[in-house]
């Protein structure tokens, strides 16, 4: 799946540990959708500089970078 940038639009915050983190505005690497039994539909797999990938959910995130 080739990567491609969203812009966040509203904060999530985790309840994991050690969860990316990011404000609105800030521009996401996004790669692939969330596939399985558990829920977690339209949640997509994100990077951000300096820190490992996370899960974010595509509710919050705008396409592009506008």
């Amino acid at each position: 799946m080739e990567a491609r940038q969203c812009r966040v639009i509203r904060g999530h915050t985790s309840e994991y540990p050690n969860p990316i983190s990011f404000t609105k505005g800030a521009l996401l690497v996004v790669g692939e959708r969330h596939e399985g039994p558990e829920g977690w539909d339209n949640w997509l797999l994100c990077d951000t500089q300096g820190q490992k990938g996370g899960w974010v959910p595509l509710a919050n995130l705008s396409e592009g970078r506008q």
